[in-house]
């Protein structure tokens, strides 16, 4: 079939139809088309199968189309939202001992990042299985620590002469402000919050 007056009155149409639907969502074009009744029909017939069309026919002849376009509205998708950070929670991490390996008399550094969002921990002690005494960590910018108030506790450790070589376990406790160990739950089960960290004692 040749480009007749209604198929390019059609072919308007649906130009027209393309471009108002993709802008503002569901449109419906209507135009009236005189030609041979031929071309009417075979151009009803595709509207008809393409299921966006309708017709009436006025007069003799001459017919009135309605076409209407399938909703074509789109939504922006949704911003992905990254999840909020877990709240911290109460814990001794990343207990250090440098150098992990020291002769006996010798000074060793230990560290441990003290996480403590309610405020509960007071003090914090290490011991060293075998030998006594206890030695207090700080997070006071003194006593070997690096920096005040960053939330990692230190301490210079000073091994007694007498220690015996071998593996040791150096073992840090929290404590409140009346002295008690900072208990921790531990599915369900109260347990002192305790961290490790084992230095070797060459002979």
């Amino acid at each position: 079939m040749k480009n007749s007056p209604c198929r390019l009155a059609l072919t308007v149409a649906f130009a027209a139809l393309f471009l108002t639907a993709h802008a503002f969502g569901e449109m419906s074009v209507s135009v009236t088309i005189n030609g041979p009744i031929e071309d009417i029909v075979a151009l009803l017939q595709h509207l008809k199968d393409l299921g966006i069309g309708s017709a009436s026919a006025p007069a003799q002849g001459q017919y009135k189309v309605t076409i209407t376009s399938v909703a074509t509205t789109t939504t922006e998708p949704e911003p992905v939202v990254a999840p909020p950070p877990p709240k911290p929670t109460l814990a001794l991490l990343d207990a250090k001992a440098d150098p992990a390996a020291v002769k006996p008399g010798g000074i060793v550094l230990l560290t441990v990042k003290v996480s403590d969002p309610d405020h509960a921990v007071d003090t914090v002690a290490a011991t060293v299985d075998g030998t006594p005494g206890s030695t207090e960590l700080y997070d006071n910018g003194t006593q070997g620590d690096a920096a005040a108030a960053d939330g990692i506790w230190s301490a210079t450790l000073t091994l007694a002469p007498q220690t015996a070589a071998g593996e040791h376990t150096v073992n840090i406790a929290a404590f409140n402000t009346g002295g008690n160990p900072v208990m921790k739950n531990i599915e369900g089960v109260a347990a002192p919050l305790t961290a490790q960290v084992k230095i070797t004692v060459q002979p």
